[in-house]
């Protein structure tokens, strides 16, 4: 999750989901907040693009573990549902 600078009040921030098998950018999605609701979206978003929840089965997910959206319940138990790999708390 990348926070951008908007004005001198906050940040706009961006999560995006990149296949680095193909460079290709599968979700980009904004919020003015950096929370898991966010790390959702891009996750639910890459999934759609992919193909659905069974294109995405054992698929790797490197997160960033410094942030608390991507190790919060709420993401990882989406993760956990998808089957994706990566996603879950250490």
């Amino acid at each position: 999750m990348t926070g951008i600078p908007v004005d001198r009040h906050g940040k706009f921030h961006l999560a995006s989901v990149i296949d680095l098998h193909s460079r290709r950018c599968l979700a980009a999605c904004t919020s003015l907040n950096a929370n898991a609701t966010l790390a959702r979206s891009a996750i639910k978003t890459a999934v759609a693009a992919r193909g659905g929840p069974g294109a995405v089965r054992n698929v790797i997910f490197h997160i960033d573990r410094g942030s608390a959206a991507y190790t919060a319940h709420r993401f990882t138990s989406l993760c956990r549902q998808l089957q994706i790999t990566g996603g879950e708390k250490p």
